[in-house]
């Protein structure tokens, strides 16, 4: 799939809120160690410290996920003729519909990631959107993202 020379996506990945890079190796190191059993690694340290081991996972992944999906993480069906953005704004505006969202309804996004599919169901139906997650670097993002529209 090309790009068209279309940047957008590469702002994700100089995003001002980014991870630093001197924080990235000792997360990583810290992961891994989780999964070495020379290191301590055991499924009892993975429960222990599984919290934190998934807000560091959505931290390091976050900026990729942006840059490669856009705004929206997930994938839904293509039509041969449809781009891969508008594949997933129908189905958004479709979740919307099946929803019966309309102007003064109010649904619950649990697991909003950077809030695309919010702002995209948000804006077809002129309900309102409350995104919830676990990770803060996410919700950040969303609500950078929101208040630029």
């Amino acid at each position: 799939m090309s790009m068209g020379g279309d940047l957008t996506r590469v702002t994700a990945l100089s995003s001002s809120e980014a991870i630093k890079k001197k924080d990235v190796a000792s997360t990583i190191s810290n992961y891994e160690n989780l999964f070495d059993e020379k290191k301590g690694g055991t499924i009892e340290a993975r429960k222990e410290n599984y919290s934190s081991m998934v807000v560091d996972f959505y931290n390091m992944v976050t900026q990729f996920y942006e840059f490669g999906w856009g705004e929206s993480f997930h994938f839904a069906p293509r039509h041969k003729w449809e781009s891969f953005n508008a594949s997933i704004a129908r189905h958004e505006m479709l979740l919307a519909h099946k929803l019966e969202l309309k102007p003064g309804k109010t649904a619950l996004d649990m697991g909003c990631g950077i809030g695309g599919p919010g702002r995209t169901m948000a804006r077809f139906s002129n309900s309102k959107i409350v995104g919830l997650n676990v990770n803060d670097y996410q919700l950040s993002r969303a609500k950078t993202l929101t208040q630029q529209q």
